[in-house]
């Protein structure tokens, strides 16, 4: 609860100034981000303030007074770690004690981590607030769920998806337990899953469960509803990794009109979907109607963000590349507005091979991943890999735009379109080689 004693001004406890404190760092979050040296000192810090068995030498009294000291001259960080020691000091002597307020407090201190970039040190704090919640609640197994998603949104922040999962799908086990398969809690856990699916490049999975959500938000919340075109957009993302570029832009122009009919034109939000559909026209090989999309963006992250924005940057950056890429210089965006040509793939003979047994590994962040057995069978355009012949996929990978890289006897390397390395390998050379020779033909060398 965060009991006893006061900072020298006005007589602020030490809850109110956590609460202060925790409120400071995450304006100032963005304009003060720290680095990668200031990081690993404030999680060591936090680490000891709430060890079980933290001691302090110049009392407990002056511990409060120097978080209010440090939260006055904007140190934020050093403030939350002294409130946090004070706290532990105050339980130790059973003054003070884990309630419903100090739950709530760890919670609102792991949100602002999370936003912050934090993602382990927010970890820590759901994990605390899960451990009082079990104590105080032994009974609301449903509370435990937001724990369980904050953990697991932590997880998914630091590339450890299948960490991730697990807290993912306990969450959505007790939704369903207690609210129900079609609550819109429940389809918030299944949203949640969808974009680990999506992350492990796990695609047909990942449009499993952004489908439950879709289905359960249509109905509880209505066509129009911003959480609906967030799902919309989530299943596009999935379709332009698949190569699936026209079911994709489908799916990217549902989320625009509702996103543009709540937002208006000129939001970043609709920015965010014009730049998306921009990129599948770029897939698509339609770089006129991609600088058309790219433009609108620019102008409203121009507009709202301003020139130097990071985000502005990026777009301008994406022209540039588009520009770079395509057959003939384009015309600027406001000259192809009104253009409405169809496009269409671009047509290669489908590629046949036979199925094959082999280890497979793709990269995960830019860093190798893990072999893991695999049956591929490649039809038309598309790799699938199945843990073995007539179950479910694991992964597909498009060879649209994909490059063969060259790779040591016995392996194949592919890069697909996104610059993503997936690795095969195989004791069967014959088969191997035989896939090989038909990729060359095929892909981009």
């Amino acid at each position: 609860m965060f009991y006893g004693g006061s900072t020298d001004d006005g007589g602020l406890t030490c809850k109110a100034l956590m609460e202060r404190v925790v409120k400071e760092m995450d304006e100032a979050g963005l304009q003060k981000p720290m680095t990668e040296a200031e990081m690993t000192a404030y999680s060591a810090s936090l680490e000891k303030a709430m060890d079980e068995k933290i001691t302090s030498r110049e009392g407990i009294a002056k511990v409060l007074k120097d978080a209010g000291n440090a939260e006055k001259q904007g140190n934020y960080e050093t403030a939350l770690v002294k409130c946090l020691k004070y706290h532990r000091l105050l339980q130790q002597q059973g003054i003070d004690h884990d309630d419903l307020d100090t739950l709530e407090m760890f919670h609102l201190i792991g949100n602002t981590h999370m936003r912050r970039a934090l993602f382990n040190d927010a970890m820590k704090f759901f994990q605390k607030e899960l451990e009082i919640g079990m104590k105080l609640r032994p009974d609301d197994e449903l509370s435990y769920s937001r724990s369980y998603i904050g953990i697991a949104n932590a997880l998914n922040m630091q590339s450890k998806f299948d960490e991730a999962l697990t807290y993912f799908e306990k969450a959505l086990a007790i939704r369903e337990k207690y609210l129900g398969p079609k609550h819109i809690l429940t389809a918030s856990a299944c949203s949640d899953i969808a974009i680990v699916y999506s992350e492990k490049k796990e695609f047909v999975d990942a449009i499993e469960y952004n489908k439950r959500a879709l289905d359960i938000r249509l109905k509880e919340l209505g066509s129009d509803h911003i959480d609906v075109a967030t799902t919309y957009n989530n299943i596009g993302a999935v379709y332009k990794e698949q190569g699936e570029y026209h079911k994709a832009l489908a799916d990217y122009n549902l989320a625009l009109k509702i996103r543009q009919k709540h937002f208006g034109n000129d939001h970043v939000e609709v920015a965010a979907t014009l730049n998306n559909m921009a990129v599948v026209y770029k897939c698509l090989g339609d770089y006129n109607k991609a600088l058309v999309f790219y433009g609108q963006a620019l102008d409203i992250r121009r507009a709202k963000l301003g020139a130097s924005h990071p985000k502005t940057k990026a777009i301008e950056e994406n022209i540039r590349r588009c520009n770079a890429t395509s057959i003939r210089r384009p015309s600027t965006y406001e000259a192809e507005k009104d253009k409405t040509k169809e496009t269409v793939l671009p047509t290669r003979p489908p590629v046949v091979m036979p199925k094959m047994e082999a280890e497979f590994e793709k990269e995960s962040g830019g860093k190798p991943g893990t072999w893991q057995k695999r049956f591929l069978i490649c039809e038309g355009a598309l790799i699938t890999s199945y843990r073995a012949f007539g179950l479910k996929k694991c992964s597909e990978i498009n060879l649209q735009e994909a490059t063969l890289v060259r790779s040591p006897p016995g392996h194949i390397y592919i890069n697909n379109l996104e610059g993503r390395r997936f690795r095969f390998r195989s004791h069967d050379s014959e088969i191997l080689n035989e896939w090989k020779t038909a990729l060359e033909k095929w892909l981009i060398v």
